[in-house]
């Protein structure tokens, strides 16, 4: 039952930031800074200042001896959630598609090497930014329940963490889109003129 653990999706995650290398790929491959940033660094810097804001909003509404909810945004988050978890899944469907047919082209061929890293990578982004989106989704259902206690260190801790896993979602997306774009220009031999990645 262990392959039900969610473990493998954000380790999969993890190995997709890495830079590809044509040759000996289990040796000489470094991460990109600039991704594992958006998936670590970005998350963990979001809930720590919506922390930091969330605890300044009680805080100056307890010192006028108000009780209030300081960011309201569990309904327009769950729905935001809920739709991005659904294009995600629908994403990673497409993608998954498309790396079959990719893979029946090219018959193991060394030449879409590179094609294939990127349509991997994108999955593994893809996938781990709906499992974020499924969590954060329950996550806010069980701390708007939790809020009825009116208890403020509560409401402080699950805003959040609701706003932290919700960034994951959207950096794993932002992340993902790039990867397809090349991936796209690459095995569609694009116009250079709609070529993005061409200087002319």
């Amino acid at each position: 039952m262990k392959e039900l653990s969610p473990i493998y999706i954000y380790r999969a995650q993890w190995r997709a930031t890495l830079r590809f290398v044509q040759h000996d790929l289990e040796k000489g491959m470094k991460h990109n800074q600039f991704s594992v940033f958006m998936i670590l660094g970005v998350p963990i810097i979001t809930t720590i200042a919506s922390l930091v804001l969330c605890c300044v909003i009680v805080l100056r509404a307890e010192s006028k001896g108000q009780q209030v909810d300081p960011l309201p945004i569990e309904d327009p988050l769950l729905a935001s959630l809920a739709i991005l978890s659904g294009a995600l899944i629908t994403a990673f469907t497409l993608l998954a598609s498309w790396r079959n047919s990719v893979s029946a082209k090219t018959q193991g061929s060394t030449d879409y090497a590179a094609e294939r890293w990127l349509l991997d990578t994108s999955s593994a982004h893809l996938l781990a930014g709906a499992y974020s989106s499924i969590i954060a989704s329950v996550m806010v259902m069980l701390f708007k329940a939790l809020n009825l206690l009116n208890m403020s260190w509560i409401t402080v801790v699950g805003t959040s963490l609701e706003i932290g896993i919700s960034s994951h979602v959207v950096m794993s997306l932002l992340i993902a889109l790039p990867s397809l774009y090349a991936a796209y220009v690459q095995l569609n031999d694009v116009d250079p003129i709609l070529n993005g990645h061409n200087d002319i």
